[in-house]
């Protein structure tokens, strides 16, 4: 059985996201060194699995010691609350983190080439699901 990367209640905006963002695995397989995020700005990305609306963005911050690769969303701080639409059967999203570097330059995490989450597939997003909420009774 597939576990979403990530997994929100209804309504939920805790806990926060908290993530060491890592470099693509190196050559022998094993996981990539933490990102050095010094004067990079983060954000994560994320669509409805079935694009039925475009692609939004939270901002992501980063650790007081930005040589950690260590980010953290607030979910409340940031927008609050993802639902999932009315969907009785919860909502699936894909995501990723964007990193831009103070020179311009752009990588995304997952981006097809690393294994994130200590997994050794190619993935090109996070799986973010939003579990459906109770069902109104009139």
């Amino acid at each position: 059985m597939n576990i979403p990367d990530i997994l929100l209640g209804p309504g939920d905006t805790a806990p926060l996201l908290e993530q060491i963002l890592t470099a693509p695995n190196k050559p022998d397989g094993s996981i990539g060194d933490a990102l050095d995020l010094t004067g990079a700005s983060v954000v994560f990305k994320y669509q409805p699995r079935d694009a039925s609306v475009a692609a939004a963005e939270r901002s992501v911050g980063v650790n007081s010691d930005p040589t950690t690769g260590k980010t953290t969303l607030d979910w409340l701080a940031t927008g609050g609350r993802l639902d999932a639409g009315g969907n009785a059967t919860g909502l699936d999203f894909n995501a990723r983190y964007v990193v831009t570097y103070p020179s311009g330059h752009q990588l995304s995490i997952p981006n097809g080439l690393d294994a994130f989450f200590g997994e050794t597939e190619i993935r090109e997003f996070l799986w973010l699901r939003v579990a459906a909420d109770f069902t109104p009774v009139p």
